[in-house]
């Protein structure tokens, strides 16, 4: 399995940005040779910098490659070590840097912050050649700790699924964009647990693992099982999962407002597969309003394709808007219930953000 999020050893909360593959979790490297090599370069140990009131990335380039030996050669700052590279922690900075195995030859160049579409999406913000990249280290927690990795995270499972149920519609919204951004780039999603920190001081959900898709052979996208996918787990509650599952939908419905161009194809929301793919655990039982809301959620993509085609149509604009209240109140009322009674609401055009 491809595990991309590994928290710091010293501290549980910081998560590490695009390890590749972590077919184990190792101590720090006894050998260094590798990973000193690739950092040698003329520096002198005359100059010292305060980085809490400078920018690390706008140092002079000697200053750079300074602060990642020192932080390369302290094992405190060691995140990890997968198939293809080291992670460190570079210290009095947000940022960690990823130096490949076997990378021995020198720095070559300046920094570079000429980064690719694909080098975007898996968060590298700069780059010196030789296999170096350093990207920003973000706080919180997977959605769900594997079994061997219990005993590394001072958080119970319970206290995380109560973050993803205290997460607003915005969050899943943005989570939802950045998937389907990222494939718009053909890059796809691997949609393991820790391939998504979960960050409860500023309400987010971030994904950190997208892989190169073959051009010719495309993945079949359908954005909401991905995401559902990722942030549930066998074993978690039905009202859990229900939360998710609700909210994931809200999130989809911002996407089909009249006069928005959704963040992918109509039909790769899929509403009817999702909704079944949800209700296919035993422990989540359709209720009353389950075929009600999927019979809308179908409309919706249909009347968003004529929307799409026909912008100025105002009886299909309102048609339109006027379904997604609907489905958002069922959506409420049957995944949402402690949200309150939205039934009686479905004229109010405000209540869709009201979350």
């Amino acid at each position: 399995m491809i595990i991309n999020g590994i928290q710091n050893f010293n501290n549980p909360k910081i998560m590490l940005l695009k390890i590749k593959a972590f077919p184990f979790f190792g101590s720090a490297p006894d050998r260094k040779s590798d990973v000193l090599s690739a950092l040698e370069d003329k520096t002198s140990d005359r100059d010292t910098f305060s980085y809490s009131t400078t920018n690390f990335l706008s140092l002079p380039h000697n200053k750079i490659i300074e602060q990642i030996k020192k932080s390369v050669t302290n094992p405190n700052n060691f995140l990890g070590k997968g198939r293809e590279a080291y992670v460190y922690k570079i210290q009095q900075t947000p940022y960690c840097v990823r130096i490949l195995h076997g990378s021995t030859n020198k720095i070559k160049g300046q920094l570079s912050f000429d980064i690719s579409d694909e080098e975007k999406v898996n968060h590298v913000i700069a780059k010196f050649q030789g296999g170096i990249t350093i990207m920003p280290c973000f706080e919180g927690y997977p959605p769900y700790i594997l079994p061997g990795l219990k005993s590394r995270y001072k958080i119970q499972q319970s206290e995380i699924d109560e973050i993803l149920d205290n997460m607003p519609v915005s969050a899943f919204q943005k989570f939802f964009r950045q998937i389907c951004t990222a494939n718009k780039n053909n890059m796809g999603f691997d949609c393991s647990w820790n391939n998504v920190i979960l960050n409860s001081k500023d309400k987010t959900i971030t994904a950190i693992d997208f892989y190169k898709m073959n051009e010719e052979f495309p993945d079949v996208f359908k954005p909401l099982r991905l995401c559902y996918a990722s942030l549930t787990y066998l074993k978690a509650d039905a009202e859990h999962k229900k939360n998710c599952a609700g909210k994931l939908l809200l999130a989809a419905l911002e996407e089909l407002k009249p006069g928005i161009e959704p963040c992918c194809s109509v039909n790769e929301f899929d509403f009817s597969g999702f909704i079944h793919l949800v209700y296919r655990d035993k422990n989540m039982k359709p209720n009353r309003y389950t075929a009600l809301l999927l019979n809308t959620l179908n409309d919706i993509e249909v009347l968003k394709i004529k929307n799409i085609y026909n912008q100025d149509d105002l009886k299909i604009s309102n048609e339109l808007n006027g379904k997604i209240k609907v489905a958002a109140a069922l959506i409420r009322q049957s995944m949402l219930p402690e949200m309150g009674d939205f039934l009686h609401i479905i004229d109010d055009s405000t209540f869709l953000n009201e979350v």
